[in-house]
């Protein structure tokens, strides 16, 4: 989707993953990280790997 340690937009996650035009919404995006984080992390709650950038 990106380049390492590069951030990305929940807008390109969607149209990348799912092969969305418009924005449903932004839990959709929300819901499967925190998924995907609960099965990677060892802490979800101080992720190392998938990490929020706010702005």
């Amino acid at each position: 989707i990106g380049g390492h340690g590069e951030p990305v937009s929940r807008e390109r996650f969607l149209d990348v993953v799912w092969g969305y035009t418009a924005f449903p919404t932004t839990r959709t995006v929300d819901n499967h990280i925190a998924s995907l984080r609960s099965k990677i992390e060892k802490d979800p709650e101080t992720p190392r790997w998938i990490k929020t950038v706010h702005g």
